[in-house]
């Protein structure tokens, strides 16, 4: 049996609250109709700017890079499709339904995404070792070094994400309240303000001597909010109402903030 207990050794209760934060940080992301809308828009502007640039295109490169260019518009176009199949499920995982995709869409966004990356190896190959690129065809190789960009970008932020949880939960929160709609209930002000804290003392509170959120020890008589799911799980004042924001759930056991 998983072990979620703070009088676990510390790490687990960290590690559960980053296993817990992740889950939400992912339905953020797949349900977050601002990401959705923008990652729509730079597909179809890379995809009109590629299809413009590739028919007026003349010059030789010197390069295999009109090549690379037509497999990434033509792996944009299949994103694009994919996106518009993902579309139901997002709007049922939004109303606060459980949604598992058709086994075949998951599949094809994984080949997708693996061909994606994959392809930027020859890119990059092609790319830096065209010394007159530039000079024979600016607009293809200006074309080709933009798409390596958002291609660095695009294998970078995932890295970026994980660190942050793994080793900085106040910057994951961040980023999730920044992403937040109303795919998932958080606190209401009232139940935030409504929060009872009480001074920490080390005989009295039996859990962690760490925030599980913050990876901060606690200090004698420091304002914590202790969760009613269990008298174990106490967080600090600021972090909780923060994690509450996002989540109205305890970052340790997910029981309910309010229970009935």
């Amino acid at each position: 049996m998983e072990e979620t207990s703070p009088l676990a050794p510390r790490n687990e209760s960290q590690q559960q609250v980053r296993r817990n934060l992740f889950r939400t940080i992912e339905h953020k992301i797949y349900t977050s109709y601002l990401l959705i809308t923008f990652t729509t828009l730079l597909t179809f502007t890379k995809i009109i700017s590629a299809v413009y640039i590739l028919t007026y295109q003349e010059d030789d490169s010197g390069a295999p890079l009109f090549l690379w260019n037509i497999v990434n518009v033509v792996l944009d176009m299949i994103y694009l499709i994919l996106k518009a199949f993902r579309m139901p499920y997002v709007k049922r995982a939004r109303e606060g339904e459980e949604v598992e995709e058709f086994y075949v869409l998951q599949i094809m966004f994984i080949i997708q995404i693996a061909c994606y990356v994959l392809w930027q190896i020859p890119g990059n190959v092609w790319y830096w070792r065209c010394s007159e690129c530039f000079d024979n065809a600016p607009a293809l190789t200006a074309l080709t070094l933009a798409n390596l960009i958002l291609g660095y970008l695009y294998m970078l932020g995932p890295a970026l994400l994980i660190v942050s949880i793994c080793a900085c939960l106040p910057v994951a929160i961040i980023f999730v309240m920044m992403i937040s709609g109303s795919s998932q209930l958080p606190a209401t002000d009232d139940m935030v303000n409504s929060l009872q804290s009480e001074g920490y003392d080390p005989q009295k509170h039996m859990g962690d001597t760490n925030c599980t959120i913050c990876a901060v020890e606690y200090s004698l008589g420091e304002k914590i909010t202790v969760m009613q799911c269990d008298p174990r799980h106490f967080f600090h004042n600021d972090c909780i109402k923060k994690w509450l924001k996002i989540n109205a759930n305890c970052p340790i056991c997910r029981a309910p903030y309010l229970l009935d």
